[in-house]
């Protein structure tokens, strides 16, 4: 389920792009070696050739259940289009369907990750700063849930109801950037509630799917704010000490918000808009994704060394379940 998947992209100098979902051990990695879809080991040995044919592939996918691999080929019967190809781990084409055309504004499709057996959520790019996605049901090429940002942004709820993003962005330098926070395509907006605001960290869902959590720093002052945004647009601010934007990670424990920074973690009652110590439970989080960021990196790290070894362009693991 997307929603409970980690998404990192990692751009590899000479080689292509490796993605990780989420921070399991991985297994096997679908990879792309000239216009060949191959499937390899974690230790880098061939297990599968599954694609022979000519056509220029890209945007490799792993569907939910391990055993199916997407890519996208163009569209000879139709200019500037593409087709979303569907193989299992014999290399047999189990589906093959048209993606539709980018809207006016967008220029390629970026990533494709699969909701479901029937359903593929896609994102496309409009500039380097602002993307759409929006998802395709692969029966009867429906589209639906359509969300425009800023790229890289796009979190689903722990439920799959709801989609928080960044706004679309203005093409200024990082230092005058201007951000919102959006949820289900503007159905709740949040602006900084009176301040021009840039978000450091997040959005992040809390559990119950109800409410997100970032840290925002305001443009004028430079003052750090924690803020919780409900589905309903009603939102609590509570001030942080600006030390706090140091390397900081924000975590739901509960109700409350963890806020883990170099200057020492605390735990937030946002609804009371007071900072307290933090629990044994908040370290414990804290502690358990700090531990996933590291593990991830180093995952990086031995995927960096296989593409270089294969001479692939892109990658993408697939997790043990």
């Amino acid at each position: 389920m997307i929603t409970k998947t980690l998404w990192l992209t990692l751009l590899c100098a000479g080689f292509g792009a490796v993605t990780l979902v989420n921070s399991a051990p991985v297994e096997k990695i679908g990879l792309l070696e000239g216009q060949d879809v191959i499937v390899v080991a974690a230790d880098g040995h061939v297990i599968a050739q599954l694609t022979a044919d000519r056509r220029a592939k890209g945007s490799l996918s792993w569907l939910p259940d391990g055993e199916h691999l997407s890519y996208v080929v163009p569209d000879d019967r139709v200019p500037h289009a593409s087709r979303l190809v569907v193989v299992d781990l014999a290399g047999s084409i189990v589906k093959e369907v048209p993606v539709p055309p980018p809207d006016e504004g967008f220029r390629s499709d970026d990533t494709f990750v699969w909701l479901s057996p029937g359903k593929v959520r896609i994102d496309r790019s409009a500039n380097p700063r602002n993307c759409g996605v929006f998802d395709l049901d692969i029966e009867t090429l429906a589209v639906s849930n359509r969300q425009e940002g800023a790229c890289g942004s796009f979190v689903s709820s722990p439920d799959g109801k709801h989609t928080v993003h960044l706004g679309l962005l203005a093409i200024t330098s990082d230092e005058d950037r201007v951000d919102s926070v959006e949820i289900d395509n503007k159905a709740t907006a949040y602006r900084g509630g009176g301040d021009r605001i840039q978000v450091v960290v997040g959005p992040i869902w809390s559990e119950d799917s109800q409410e997100v959590a970032f840290i925002e720093k305001k443009v004028s002052s430079g003052e750090a704010v924690l803020t919780v945004v409900s589905l309903t647009g009603h939102f609590d601010k509570t001030p942080i000490p600006a030390e706090m934007l140091e390397d900081p990670l924000v975590t739901w424990v509960g109700s409350q918000v963890a806020i883990g920074a170099r200057s020492h973690p605390v735990l937030v009652d946002h609804a009371l808009k007071r900072m307290g110590e933090p629990t044994p439970e908040a370290l414990s989080r804290i502690d358990r994704v700090r531990q996933t960021e590291r593990e991830a990196e180093e995952r990086r790290a031995g995927y960096r060394k296989i593409l270089q070894q294969l001479g692939a362009r892109e990658g993408i693991a697939w997790p043990e379940q």
